[in-house]
C-alpha cells in the first residue's frame, strides 16, 4: 500500500467517497487471468486489490459481495490507523472553510491570475468560494448559451 498510497488521507478520502466492489476483470480475486503475460502476477485492471470503483448509480450495496465489502473494509481501517499515526502536518483538516463539508479534508487555496481560489483537492473548486465558487453552479454563465445535447 506504501508505494501506491503517498498521501493516506487523499486515500481514504478517495475509498470512502464512491462504492467500490469485486474488480470485473480477475472477479476481486487480484490475481492475473492465465491467458494474460506468464510474467503477470496482479490484475492489471485492478492493480491487485480485487476492487474496482463505481459511479454511485452505477451500483447498489445488495450487489457488492460480502468479500468486496470485507476487502474494503480491511483497506479503509488499514488506511485509518496510518492516518492516527502520522504526525498531523495540518491533513486531515477541518471541514472546508467555503462550503462547510467535512468531506473534504483536503481542501486547499490554489493561486490563479492574483486570486486564491478555494478547492475541495486542489483541482474542484468550492462553490461555497466567495471568489469564483459562484460561478461553478449548475446555472449556464452570464452571456453564454447553452449547447443543448440532445437525450
Amino acid at each position: 500500500m506504501d508505494a501506491r498510497c503517498a498521501d493516506p488521507a487523499e486515500c481514504l478520502y478517495f475509498l470512502t467517497s464512491r462504492p467500490w466492489a469485486d474488480c470485473t476483470m480477475c472477479e476481486g480475486s487480484g490475481w492475473a487471468s492465465d491467458d494474460v503475460d506468464p510474467m503477470q502476477i496482479f490484475c492489471d485492471y485492478c492493480e491487485g486489490s480485487g476492487l474496482n470503483e463505481y459511479a454511485v448509480d452505477q451500483i447498489t450495496p445488495d450487489q457488492i459481495s460480502t468479500r468486496a465489502k470485507e476487502r474494503h473494509a480491511a483497506y479503509v481501517a488499514a488506511l485509518r490507523t496510518r492516518i492516527a499515526s502520522t504526525p498531523k502536518r495540518g491533513l486531515p483538516r477541518s471541514a472546508c472553510p467555503g462550503c462547510g463539508s467535512d468531506r473534504f479534508p483536503l481542501w486547499t487555496r490554489v493561486p490563479v491570475d492574483g486570486l486564491k481560489i478555494l478547492t475541495h483537492d486542489g483541482d474542484v473548486i468550492c462553490p461555497g468560494d466567495p471568489v469564483f465558487g459562484g460561478l461553478t453552479g449548475p446555472q449556464s454563465l452570464p452571456g453564454v448559451e447553452s449547447a443543448g445535447v440532445a437525450a
